[in-house]
This record gives structure tokens, sequence and C-alpha cells, in this order.
């Protein structure tokens, strides 16, 4: 007994030493279970997260917020295959990586560092924009180790693809202990499960203010797994 639980402190310890890619200190999240009953079209599902993000910025205590489709340390996935410019598969090898799409201000509300290039932008969301991604550290180190993938291209279409304008760090998507694929981020206007804010002080405090702000745009939108990070 005295020997397992001297492991079991001993691998708290080490979990605990491991960065998870962002920091989850003063965050809040929580998840919007929309559906086409409460926005009939696209542009009604954007003019409400616009709205959303407008009144959440008043909120006090609210210093950033942002969205994504898979939230670390959810059950939340999202994976597919890629072609990647310069890389030739095997014949019938796939790349599958993991494919999250991601707000202007997700990456600075959960603190994930920026490597190379930019972030997202709200020119990057417009429909006829040119496609932009955003990869992860491990993505770049496997696919250019030593040099600057900034400008390089993926895709899933040929006649679509996509640049890549901004490296930011590795997170720990399925836990401390687990190493997962890496990662392509896609922009998005806010059409998302996941919801984030950065707090000045207690997350928990700013929960019931942005439930009510969801609810005072869309009574009906489902809204769970309200919890800290």
């Amino acid at each position: 007994l005295l020997i397992g639980a001297g492991l079991l402190v001993r691998s708290f310890v080490q979990l605990q030493r491991v960065s998870p890619g962002f920091t989850p200190d003063n965050v809040i999240s929580m998840r919007l279970g929309a559906s086409g009953r409460q926005f009939p079209n696209r542009e009604a599902a954007v003019e409400f997260y616009r709205q959303f993000g407008d009144r959440l910025a008043t909120v006090p205590g609210v210093k950033v917020r942002g969205a994504v489709s898979a939230l670390p340390f959810t059950s939340s996935v999202g994976w597919g295959s890629i072609n990647v410019e310069g890389w030739t598969p095997q014949p019938g090898q796939e790349l599958q990586v993991d494919q999250r799409a991601a707000t202007t201000e997700y990456f600075r509300t959960m603190e994930i560092p920026l490597v190379r290039g930019r972030f997202f932008n709200d020119f990057d969301t417009v429909p006829t924009a040119q496609p932009v991604v955003i990869i992860d550290e491990k993505f770049s180190q496997r696919f250019w180790p030593g040099q600057d993938p900034i400008g390089k291209h993926v895709w899933n279409d040929p006649q679509r693809q996509a640049t890549i304008v901004g490296v930011v760090g590795t997170v720990k998507q399925y836990g401390l202990d687990v190493d997962g694929r890496i990662v392509v981020y896609r922009p998005s206007p806010g059409l998302l499960s996941w919801h984030v804010a950065r707090t000045a002080g207690d997350p928990g405090a700013v929960a019931s203010a942005m439930v009510r702000d969801i609810h005072a745009l869309c009574p009906t939108l489902p809204v769970f797994d309200v919890q800290t990070m």
C-alpha cells in the first residue's frame, strides 16, 4: 500500500509539471447546443454570435473570449485526412490530423503561444476570403523541420488549397499523459460548440452573466457543461 501510494503521488506530481500548452487559470468554458431550429440559416447564426460577442465584451471581468470546435480535455474530437505541400503519400496512405475550427480570439483567450506568423483576423472568416489555416508546432516540425512553413499549403480539396499563416504551440488535447495528433486550425466566425472567456478574477463569477446574455438573445438555446478550465 505504501509503495502504491508513493508511486501514485509521484505520478501526480510529474503530471502537474507537464504544460498543457495553454493557461487554464481564470478561464470559464461552456458548450452551446445550437441547431437549425434556432438559426434557420448561416447569416442568422453569424449574427447571433456577433451580438453575443458584443454583449460578452461588456460583462465586468471578461478580458477576452473565443470559441473552438473541440475544447481540450473534453470528449469533443474532430479529425480527418489532409494533403500537405511537398509530401507525397505512399499508395493507400492517408495523413490523419486533428482538424479544429477557432475564432480570431481563441488563441489569445487560452494563451496558446504564437510561434510564427499571425493569428486569424476578421477578414479570414469572410466566405469569399482565400482559405487560410494555422498549424501547431508539432505539425511544423514534422514536415518542415528547421524551415519556415508560413506560405505553404494544405488541402482536402486540391481546387481549394489553404495557405498556412501561423504556427502555434502544441496543446495537450486528450490529457496531460497523451500525445495527440498534429493539428490544423481553420477560421470560424463563431459557429462553434465551445465558448471560453478569460477573466480578470474568479471565472465562475461571470458564468451566470454569460448564460444570461445567451438566453437574452436566444431563450431556447441550450447551454451546458459550464465549468472552469
